[in-house]
């Protein structure tokens, strides 16, 4: 195992929770052969597949187009968003941990994006909310889910999970296809997805007692691009989240 790859973090319990980046696994100090399943992974399963093969080559047929270059021009333009993303998201990340020994090199794009994390980021320490912690590994041992969130800050006695997202549109809308049961009146967006990703944070940190003090939960995406930011409210959605934890029992 790269143990470069390994991160952990202590849990309310006291029990270390470790984080393999490699195979993108959680699990206890006590028990490393019982993973956790992720927040992502989990999300997902109440969400259709993406019939990738199905779909573009039905927009391949409709625009006269090549159905092999459609492919892999959609491939190669999600793992460009994705490397964008990480990056990013590491720049952030040693930024504020401030491990000079690990800074990364960006290109021009992906350094626009950085300097408009660190504005966002200014901005809420200039109205005075103070760093909790970054890239917090968050665990709920009887569930056994898992997940980590990109930021949380406090202000006085309200925390605030916040994650950044750097993808080029944010929809809250679908016409034409929604989430699975039992949250079928979610439309399938990825609106919808990143705003259970921040809930069932919240969840995690409510359920094991990661901030007792806290008197205020507050979610927000980050949404980034080359030119600006954008602090995005996201709903309280706790009802949907144990709709899904019953469904799943």
């Amino acid at each position: 195992m790269d143990l470069k790859k390994l991160r952990k973090a202590h849990h309310p319990s006291g029990k270390i929770i470790y984080f393999d980046e490699s195979h993108h696994v959680y699990y206890a100090e006590d028990n490393s052969n019982e993973k956790f399943i992720s927040v992502t992974t989990f999300i997902g399963k109440f969400f259709p597949i993406f019939k990738f093969d199905e779909i573009s080559f039905s927009y391949a047929m409709r625009s006269g187009l090549d159905v092999g270059k459609v492919r892999q021009a959609w491939i190669d333009k999600r793992e460009k968003a994705s490397e964008l993303g990480n990056r990013v998201h590491e720049a952030v990340r040693i930024f504020l941990t401030n491990e000079k020994k690990s800074a990364i090199i960006l290109n021009e794009t992906e350094g626009r994006y950085f300097k408009q994390a660190k504005k966002a980021i200014k901005t809420m320490y200039y109205f005075g909310m103070e760093l909790e912690c970054s890239e917090c590994i968050l665990a709920d041992l009887n569930w056994k889910i898992a997940g980590t969130t990109d930021l949380v800050f406090r202000f006085q006695n309200s925390l605030h999970i916040l994650d950044w997202k750097s993808s080029g549109e944010i929809k809250t809308e679908n016409k034409f296809q929604t989430a699975l049961s039992p949250i079928e009146h979610l439309d399938d967006t990825n609106f919808a997805k990143y705003a259970l990703q921040l809930n069932f944070y919240r969840f995690l940190i409510e359920s094991s007692g990661y901030y007792p003090w806290a008197r205020e939960i507050i979610l927000r995406i980050i949404h980034l691009n080359e030119n600006r930011f954008e602090f995005i409210d996201i709903p309280n959605m706790q009802r949907e989240i144990r709709m899904m934890l019953k469904h799943k029992i």
